[in-house]
């Protein structure tokens, strides 16, 4: 099992930052596996990098959320895989309390 699921982060400009991206990746073997775009979620754009088909590192936009006053990007978004649905809310719990 894997800590981490997967990760994203919110480029200031989704439309260019693939330009980096891909470049910076490709070296080690990581390359776009799946896209979502703003008409098919409504609002949200993520361009997935991975290999053997399964995205674990996206690059995120989401209209609906928008930040007025970010400088850059909008964060960062981090999902740890869990063994169980009973460990996930344990850790929930240590983290809220």
């Amino acid at each position: 099992m894997d800590i981490i699921d997967h990760m994203s982060i919110s480029p200031s400009d989704i439309e260019s930052a693939p330009l980096f991206h891909d470049a910076a990746l490709e070296p080690l073997g990581i390359s776009t596996v799946m896209e979502v775009k703003p008409e098919q979620s409504g609002g949200y754009h993520g361009i997935g990098y991975g290999t053997g088909g399964k995205p674990f590192f996206w690059l995120a936009s989401d209209s609906r959320r928008v930040i007025s006053n970010a400088s850059g990007g909008t964060g960062i978004h981090i999902a740890f895989e869990a063994e169980s649905p009973g460990s996930g809310r344990r850790l929930l719990r240590r983290c809220i309390l």
